[in-house]
């Protein structure tokens, strides 16, 4: 049982770093996930101790924005654990500047099919707004990278769109009525990014990154650990 009766609120904890601290809850709370997943307990156990040496780098601080919510979303609408996490790196997923690893990242966006990487929220919120009032409404935001064009309306502002939460929490629900009409993961995936065929090539990809997905996960483990040690 979780000991929060809300697992987003951390007013309890005392100027704790909230986010390392959410990370770890998010995976603890289930008890089957913890005992079977113990690579991934050792993954947010060095977020947090990496968070409360040096509060991580920027790039992996600014990944934990995302990754923080994975698992809660897929329990909330029975998606198949890692999916997110997957189609996250498929959607907005960069390479670290430092580092050979792939991260997901919150504040990319996707115009006229041309990737962008921006360092902040507020730089990235003021891109879309400058891109919307040109009339340009064909752009993807944040760690689902949600569609500007076709799901604007289900968000307050371009600042909730990208917030991570409300844009994984979107892309979750999206995800699972997509399931819901096709009956398959796989085609789910596919339709969450086309109807058309490129949606198979795309679900294709997202598989493949699922099954390297561990090594990923042990690749920034590594990171925290040399950080670690040079701290």
């Amino acid at each position: 049982m979780c000991i929060f009766n809300n697992p987003f609120d951390f007013s309890i904890l005392n100027g704790s770093k909230p986010i390392v601290l959410l990370g770890i809850l998010v995976y603890i709370y289930d008890r089957r996930y913890f005992m079977k997943k113990i690579n991934i307990l050792l993954f947010v156990i060095l977020s947090f101790a990496a968070g409360i040496v040096n509060a991580a780098d920027h790039e992996m601080h600014q990944a934990l924005k995302c990754t923080r919510f994975f698992s809660y979303y897929e329990r909330k609408y029975n998606i198949p654990r890692d999916t997110l996490h997957s189609i996250a790196l498929q959607e907005s997923g960069k390479v670290h500047s430092h580092h050979k690893m792939k991260i997901v990242w919150p504040w990319a966006v996707n115009s006229g099919g041309k990737s962008y990487y921006f360092s902040t929220k507020r730089e990235a919120v003021k891109f879309v707004r400058s891109q919307l009032r040109k009339g340009n409404k064909k752009i993807d935001v944040g760690c689902m990278q949600i569609s500007m064009l076709y799901h604007s309306q289900n968000f307050k502002s371009v600042e909730h769109a990208l917030d991570p939460k409300s844009n994984i929490d979107y892309a979750a629900s999206l995800l699972a009525t997509k399931y819901a009409q096709v009956g398959s993961w796989p085609k789910a995936i596919a339709h969450y990014h086309s109807a058309s065929a490129r949606g198979d090539k795309y679900s294709k990809s997202v598989f493949k990154i699922a099954s390297n997905l561990s090594q990923n996960k042990k690749a920034i483990m590594r990171y925290y650990l040399k950080k670690r040690h040079r701290n």
